[in-house]
């Protein structure tokens, strides 16, 4: 890393998002914050955060570059799953062919931008999804906490990740945002829409299909099938989708073969950024990679199944159920950091409640708060340069380190769905809310 990057990182980047992080905190701890401080705070939080993408830490585009290649194949009539590195579903190449139909940079910028505004639009449409979800019943933060919290997710490593590397995941969050939304106000087509677009990220969507399941979501499901058609017959003929689904498959199981790019193990070169049951079971200690595989299913299973029984009964608050489902999305099968912008529909829901509830509900939203801030700024290559350096001096606890340290994000979000399950049961639902002192 070269030296002007370092002291932007270090000298900047993170004494500004640890001051615009405390005060977020403290608007929960500390009821005699002063108010005054929190736009000028919030303020300068998000134009730090534009000055650092667009000035100081420019974005390199990794990823955006092989969505790019992928889509010049698509718009040449080659195979666009011929590139390894290609894994994402036919549904996303006619946007990967949009990318390619502009020069390199100029679509560098325009994707940046896109990302940039959706990033700063995670928080007001997580605010607008959960008050249509509840009929109203969700309690907006106030204005000036609504920008404080802008901020502080807009400085989040996952969001800065995200935007660096050109990923998909802000995307993602915005779709399946804007389909609970739509679905919050009734327009199925919409809700449809937004879903298929989601397929983007497999991994991410599966989860929230939980919130799809209701009689008055049917046409819901004809919209999505159909868009989903419409999406992958774009830019692959009928004749050779079956192929290229084939290709992707087979892309996905190299890339996580032992020591590739995809890889939870130790061999691989990323490990430390993924986040998911089969990372957390191997820094235990199994090795057999198909009882890895079989006790993360298991696990999945359980929790999954679980969700659907209580959003079947309607045995949680709507806006609760929504956000169990963001954290619960968030370790299903395979994730990185990158994709952990989805955690702002859980943040926010916590950080509302916990202003609103009254005890002893509040302390456990505020719990549940607490819990999912290390995923958005702990940076997981500091933590495995300090587990490897305690390992050195004392190498008998490294087992420990590795498998209570190492997969921190997993552990954390875990955490987080027990309080925030345990913080739902106890405090009810978004109406039974009580303010417990003046904002």
């Amino acid at each position: 890393m070269e030296k002007p990057l370092l002291i932007q990182q270090y000298l900047i980047y993170y004494p500004i998002a640890t001051i615009v992080l405390s005060v977020s905190v403290a608007s929960l701890l500390r009821r005699g914050l002063v108010q005054r401080w929190i736009p000028i705070i919030a303020t300068l939080g998000i134009v730090f955060f534009l000055i650092n993408i667009y000035i100081l830490n420019y974005p390199g585009g990794s990823d955006f570059l092989i969505f790019r290649n992928a889509g010049v194949a698509v718009l040449e009539g080659a195979n666009p799953y011929a590139d390894v590195a290609m894994v994402s579903p036919p549904t996303a190449l006619p946007l990967f062919a949009l990318m390619a139909s502009l020069p390199v940079n100029t679509g560098l910028l325009i994707w940046t931008t896109v990302n940039i505004g959706a990033a700063l639009a995670l928080i007001p449409l997580s605010q607008g999804v959960l008050q249509m979800q509840t009929r109203g019943k969700f309690k907006a933060l106030p204005t000036a906490l609504l920008r404080l919290s802008i901020a502080t997710v807009a400085l989040s490593l996952p969001i800065y990740w995200s935007i660096g590397l050109g990923q998909l995941a802000l995307l993602e969050s915005l779709c399946l945002f804007a389909a609970l939304y739509a679905q919050g106000k009734n327009w199925p087509i919409l809700a449809g829409g937004a879903l298929a677009l989601a397929t983007i990220k497999p991994q991410t969507i599966l989860p929230f299909l939980l919130l799809f399941l209701r009689k008055s979501d049917f046409r819901t499901w004809v919209s999505f099938t159909f868009i989903v058609l419409v999406l992958c017959l774009a830019s692959s003929p009928l004749d050779v989708l079956p192929l290229r689904m084939q290709q992707e498959l087979m892309n996905i199981s190299r890339l996580a073969a032992p020591g590739a790019a995809n890889d939870y193990s130790f061999e691989a070169p990323f490990n430390h950024t993924i986040i998911g049951i089969d990372y957390a079971l191997y820094c235990l200690g199994l090795r057999d990679r198909a009882v890895i595989r079989i006790t993360q299913i298991v696990i999945l299973g359980l929790l999954g199944g679980g969700l659907a029984v209580e959003i079947y009964r309607k045995g949680l608050p709507r806006g609760g159920a929504c956000a169990l489902v963001a954290i619960y999305s968030c370790i299903f099968l395979y994730h990185r950091f990158h994709d952990a912008s989805i955690l702002t529909l859980p943040l926010v829901y916590a950080w509302s409640r916990a202003l609103k509830t009254g005890r002893p509900g509040r302390s456990l939203f505020i719990a549940t708060f607490i819990a999912l801030l290390p995923i958005f700024f702990i940076h997981p290559k500091l933590v495995e340069v300090v587990v490897e350096a305690i390992s050195s001096k004392w190498g008998g606890i490294k087992w420990l380190l590795d498998a209570l340290v190492l997969p921190y994000a997993t552990w954390f979000a875990l955490i987080a769905m027990g309080l925030l399950y345990m913080a739902l049961k106890t405090a009810g639902d978004d109406a039974d809310e009580h303010t417990t002192a003046e904002q």
